[in-house]
């Protein structure tokens, strides 16, 4: 049924979990998986008052950064054999450059993890929700709040 699988993974702890549903998925489907890490940055062109701007190279290095993370994580928690997957780092609004990526690539299922925010996290909503009302294809949010 699925053809391309689209994971955003948030380089930290749960993504060994939705890297094993994400391959499990993929695997039943005989899908390919392209693995998704989005850095949520957005540079600040103004001018600077207080001289606190990052480096002109600050978002070449986190990207590098971000990408041996994810290379790190990988090596950890390898992909099947057989299994086409395909990774990608980027900058932006996580909620955007999901959608974003997963309509240039043709994916048609978006995975994304979902926590259980309160106070001021539950009322600017949560990333997976956002991806749903804009999302090209189907979403599966996987509950990372056990």
């Amino acid at each position: 049924m699925y053809q391309h699988i689209l994971l955003a993974l948030e380089n930290d702890t749960s993504d060994q979990q939705l890297l094993s549903k994400a391959y499990a998925l993929a695997g039943q489907h005989n899908a390919r998986l392209s693995l998704l890490h989005v850095i949520d940055f957005i540079p600040n062109e103004a001018a600077d008052p207080m001289g606190m701007s990052l480096a002109s190279n600050a978002p070449q290095q986190l990207l590098n950064s971000a990408r041996q993370q994810l290379e790190n994580r990988l090596r950890q928690h390898p992909a099947p054999e057989g299994l086409l997957v395909d990774t990608h780092v980027t900058l932006g609004a996580p909620r955007h450059e999901i959608v974003t990526q997963a309509k240039s690539r043709s994916c048609d299922l978006i995975i994304t993890g979902h926590h259980s925010h309160r106070g001021l996290g539950h009322l600017l909503g949560h990333t997976d929700e956002s991806v749903l009302h804009h999302a090209p294809c189907d979403l599966l949010a996987i509950n990372l709040s056990n």
